[in-house]
């Protein structure tokens, strides 16, 4: 789109340690971003939105609507509990929680992706220089698209618009091995 953004923002950080080895973290952020009423988009027959103004080019207003992925809302939460493992090691085990609400894919506002949750965990064992860790990303195996382009293909006869989405990544097992020298 063609315009300035304005709109209300807020984040909240916190942490707590609500017992001994335990650690409880999040975030969660809003953005009220629209475009000003000035702001107009210059590809609307794609949408089958009809021109407002054709010169230079033809402009649909986009006023009021959210800019192109970007959510509203945001959270991340994550729990940690450490816990020592006979008398020279550490171990630990968290939990990580993210949400992110519906995202536009473009300025019309009629294509979105939807809301999407990822939980991750990881647990391990250590001490001063070496680790071993394993992980599971994407733990409950969500296949929301993590992010979506809008293209258009001149090459075709008319206006031939599309939405490439990007896969999120399935759910995926691991060890990590970490040493430091």
């Amino acid at each position: 789109g063609i315009g300035d953004l304005d709109g209300p923002g807020v984040e909240f950080e916190a942490s707590w340690t609500p017992a001994d080895n335990w650690l409880i973290g999040g975030v969660l952020s809003y953005s009220g971003l629209e475009f000003k009423n000035s702001a107009c988009s210059p590809v609307p027959l794609d949408y089958g939105v009809p021109a407002e103004q054709t010169d230079p080019y033809r402009c649909a207003s986009v006023g009021g609507k959210k800019p192109p992925m970007f959510s509203d809302f945001t959270t991340a939460l994550n729990i940690t509990y450490s816990y020592d493992v006979g008398e020279s090691l550490d171990g630990y085990a968290r939990l990580d929680h993210q949400y992110r609400s519906k995202r536009y894919t473009e300025q019309i506002n009629t294509d979105y992706i939807d809301a999407f949750h990822t939980v991750n965990f990881r647990t391990g064992i250590g001490r001063d220089s070496w680790s071993v860790e394993l992980f599971v990303n994407n733990l409950l195996d969500d296949d929301t698209p993590s992010g979506a382009v809008r293209f258009f293909d001149g090459r075709q006869p008319g206006m031939v618009f599309g939405t490439s989405y990007q896969h999120r990544r399935p759910r995926l097992v691991g060890i990590n091995l970490t040493y430091n020298y």
